[in-house]
């Protein structure tokens, strides 16, 4: 075997894995998975919901895709509900904020 074809195999296998590292990078998560994760930040869960229809966000001047989602936790019986914003691509939690109710 020449030295092209070691060069050649060489260029296609680099080529090959930078592709599959890219594609990877900037694939969706399962929303499903992101709202377990996010059920364990709280405590007392009672019930939980993510929107599995990803959305554009911009935030500090970045803009990127993202699931919204909601927990209501009971703790000594008293109900907080919670809205949240989680990156699509890295399911980094970029937003969450208390709801409040007015009676």
């Amino acid at each position: 075997m020449n030295k092209k074809w070691w060069i050649g195999s060489s260029i296609v296998v680099a080529a090959l894995v930078a592709g599959y590292l890219f594609s990877r990078r900037y694939r969706l998560m399962n929303p499903e998975l992101l709202l377990e994760d996010m059920k364990k930040k709280f405590n007392g869960v009672e019930s939980s919901f993510i929107v599995y229809t990803p959305e554009r966000y911009k935030k500090f001047g970045v803009e990127t895709q993202v699931y919204r989602g909601g927990v209501t936790t009971n703790f000594d019986n008293y109900k907080e509900e919670f809205e949240f914003i989680v990156d699509a691509y890295t399911g980094q939690l970029i937003d969450c904020v208390e709801m409040t109710h007015e009676n």
